[in-house]
């Protein structure tokens, strides 16, 4: 069964694991030292699909996740500006921005600068080994992914911004 293009059963699956993953993983270890490195084996693993799609087998065409990317790219680039104006106030801690707090702790400012390049290519990557491996049901993890990054984004700015 088909709604708006996209797999019922195989859109169930994705949102009940993303929840599940949120709820026993995520969360859970979100500030412990493992949050991070879960991120980035995340990264890695979609990362290295979406190379594989794209490079290698050709099967994935930009087209298959052209809008998920350029809002990907616009949610991150307004978070930057929040965490910047956070961090301007407050300092780089870890209830403003876990991941770049933890790339300072462990290697240092320059570091933090250059993910803050790299991430965009990096992301590319991992947004398009999403739909490699999930097809056009990659929307619905991306758009859940969205929804989370807004309410971290409000809560960032309700609680270090605005204050």
């Amino acid at each position: 069964m088909e709604i708006l293009g996209l797999n019922l059963l195989k859109s169930l699956i994705i949102i009940i694991g993303m929840l599940l993953y949120w709820k026993f993983v995520y969360y859970k270890y979100h500030e412990a030292p493992g949050g991070p490195l879960n991120f980035i084996v995340w990264m890695t693993i979609f990362g290295l699909a979406g190379a594989y799609g794209l490079l290698i087998s050709k099967t994935l065409i930009f087209q298959n996740f052209k809008i998920v990317f350029i809002i990907f790219a616009l949610c991150y680039f307004l978070g930057t500006i929040l965490v910047y104006t956070a961090t301007k106030k407050h300092g780089l801690t870890k209830g403003i921005e876990i991941t770049y707090n933890w790339i300072y702790r462990h290697t240092g400012k320059f570091f933090v600068y250059l993910m803050l390049v790299l991430i965009y290519p990096i992301l590319f990557f991992t947004i398009a080994g999403t739909s490699f491996i999930l097809g056009p049901e990659h929307v619905i993890l991306w758009t859940m992914i969205f929804l989370a990054w807004i309410r971290s984004g409000y809560k960032l700015a309700k609680n270090y911004i605005l204050k």
